[in-house]
């Protein structure tokens, strides 16, 4: 199943929680996998 969900977007974070460009990365767990989340 988890090879299916990860064929299509799956939302982690609203824009609103990930800081300003050049602030601190945002750890997310999505699908039993460990990501960050960081604006460029």
């Amino acid at each position: 199943m988890g090879d299916l969900l990860r064929r299509y977007w799956t939302p982690a974070l609203l824009s609103d929680e990930i800081p300003e460009p050049g602030g601190d990365p945002v750890r997310v767990r999505l699908l039993c996998e460990n990501l960050v989340a960081f604006r460029d």
